[in-house]
């Protein structure tokens, strides 16, 4: 395990974690992990329970301890910093948030899943058809009309 970091400034200070991972952080109340990239595994002194924190979301810690941030994927990058926890309701437990964009970005996803979906459900159905008509279009060749028989509308 690394050597604890303290951190007490506003400013975020990012770190790279490879997969397994760990990183030490002497935590207080106010103090946030976001995870910009990849997953992460924290837990913290004194809290029975662990997060997974996924790319997009934050950890708030609502107490002092030290906090062990684990990677959980390769090239995970978190941002660690600060913030004045007002209001005292909202910081009455350490919390996984989601970050503003982070729905804007699922739904934008979630989209362009769907619209690729779509497409290439039209491709195949346009090449079935387009199967269809050629098995079928050598049998009708004797219905077909020359474009010399064609009549010829003339608008005037």
């Amino acid at each position: 395990m690394n050597t604890p970091i303290r951190h007490d400034k506003q400013d975020p200070q990012l770190r790279d974690l490879a997969a397994g991972a760990a990183l030490s952080i002497a935590g207080r109340r106010g103090s946030v992990v976001r995870v910009l990239r990849g997953r992460a595994w924290i837990t913290q002194e004194g809290d029975a329970h662990d997060y997974v924190v996924p790319a997009g979301t934050r950890f708030c810690a609502a107490r002092d301890g030290h906090l062990v941030v684990s990677a959980v994927a390769d090239d995970t990058r978190i941002a660690i910093y600060r913030v004045r926890p007002l209001p005292s309701g909202d910081w009455s437990r350490n919390r996984v948030r989601l970050d503003p964009d982070f729905t804007d970005k699922v739904r934008h996803e979630a989209h362009r899943a769907q619209a690729l979906y779509i497409a290439q459900l039209l491709c195949g159905l346009w090449r079935r058809v387009r199967n269809l008509w050629t098995q079928r279009a050598p049998s009708r060749r004797h219905d077909a009309v020359s474009p010399a028989q064609m009549r010829r509308y003339h608008c005037g």
